[in-house]
């Protein structure tokens, strides 16, 4: 059985709203009866006082295996993208795994 890693995806863009909104479905480019790399990724950003923003990400796949699910859970990659970017953002020291992987400012 050949495995396939999803290292190039095709994107649609479904909303655009900058700087309030942004979203769009992802797939891989080869046929993938299972669905295990399809899915949707947004972001959207709303004021909730003046100067302060709340920032919600969300990744939805259409299918995952148990392994996968698990693998999410422990590994939990999208949380780690968002202690990156805060910390950057905040110019506090990135503790991140991602941010051990980058030069520090």
């Amino acid at each position: 059985m050949k495995s396939h890693t999803a290292e190039i995806q095709r994107i649609t863009v479904t909303k655009a709203d900058p700087p309030h909104a942004f979203s769009y479905d992802f797939e891989p480019p080869y046929p993938e009866p299972n669905g295990l790399h399809h899915g949707t990724f947004s972001v959207r950003i709303e004021e909730v006082a003046q100067g302060l923003c709340e920032v919600t990400i969300t990744e939805r796949r259409k299918a995952q295996t148990l392994g996968n699910v698990v693998l999410g859970w422990l590994d939990d990659l999208p949380r780690d993208r968002m202690i990156c970017a805060r910390a950057r953002i905040e110019g506090r020291r990135d503790w991140s795994m991602i941010g051990r992987q980058l030069p520090q400012r």
